[in-house]
């Protein structure tokens, strides 16, 4: 492989999209997403004194956002070949060389 940062496990797409990313999200990867958007939910609802509601609100849509971020971060660095990637590596297989060589610029 001829990549300039070598991940420890083989590629299964060296270039993944955010499509690529939501269809092979793991079932952990949509709990941890959850999750963050309902302890954020009750972080604004203790703290929000005295719009409890409307900061329990926003504060969910930014935990939302942010566990989106960490679910892409994580589903990308799988299928890159920075994280463990056995399961994605039996559904699609691995990369060919060539897709994993970069473009060379002419």
């Amino acid at each position: 492989m001829d990549r300039k940062f070598r991940g420890p496990y083989p590629p299964v797409k060296p270039a993944p999209t955010v499509e690529d990313c939501i269809y092979a999200m793991r079932f952990s990867d949509m709990m941890q997403w959850t999750g963050v958007t309902i302890a954020s939910w009750g972080y604004g609802f203790i703290v929000g004194r005295p719009a409890r509601f409307h900061l329990a609100g926003l504060m969910a849509g930014i935990g939302f956002t942010f566990g989106s971020f960490v679910m892409l971060q994580n589903t990308r660095g799988r299928l890159m070949g920075f994280r463990e990637n056995g399961r994605e590596q039996k559904k699609y297989g691995t990369a060919s060389e060539e897709a994993i060589k970069p473009a060379t610029l002419k």
